[in-house]
């Protein structure tokens, strides 16, 4: 008698589990917050304006990655993205090795032809990275950091223009 009160019990338990799992399974679809709809609709197509330095490229390139071809009447996007590194450790110590941050500061700006901004964003993204007194190795350490943290700016200023960015504005809706 025990072994099917246990029994019962399991199976009222599972099905207290699946019921609302299968109520919502045959109601509900999972589609992608930024789907594919958009894309194939052109509103994310942009043309690329020109960089002006290392970084600004390591983001454009980015971007240009995940938005489709533009067309000629598409809207501009312009990205600029600085750097800068910082000191994280205070102490004296024998070990060379210095700790160190590399913080990236980027913004983007879609305008129109005619020069009308349609959207602006502004994101930083930081990333760490030791020194030991090389100055070439400290160079390359300093430089490295801030192109991986420009690449985390450009992931965040896409996923800020696919949230915010509402698409071009119809010039018939300007008057």
């Amino acid at each position: 008698m025990w072994s099917s009160k246990r029994a019962a019990r399991n199976i009222l338990v599972s099905l207290a589990f699946l019921t609302p799992a299968l109520a919502l399974a045959g109601c509900t679809s999972f589609t992608p917050v930024y789907s594919d709809v958009a894309m194939a609709e052109g509103k994310f197509a942009f043309n690329f304006a020109r960089p002006a330095s290392r970084l600004d490229q390591v983001a454009y390139q980015e971007l240009a990655l995940r938005f489709p071809d533009a067309k000629a009447d598409s809207p501009t996007l312009t990205v600029s993205v600085s750097a800068g590194g910082r000191r994280l450790t205070r102490s004296a110590s024998v070990n060379p090795v210095t700790n160190y941050e590399a913080v990236a500061n980027g913004t983007v700006t879609i305008t129109d032809a005619s020069g009308r901004k349609l959207f602006s964003a502004t994101r930083s993204a930081s990333t760490g990275y030791q020194t030991n007194g090389q100055v070439f190795a400290d160079t390359e350490a300093f430089r490295s950091a801030s192109e991986q943290a420009a690449r985390d700016v450009a992931e965040s200023l896409r996923l800020a223009i696919l949230a915010g960015y509402q698409g071009p504005v119809p010039a018939a809706t300007l008057k």
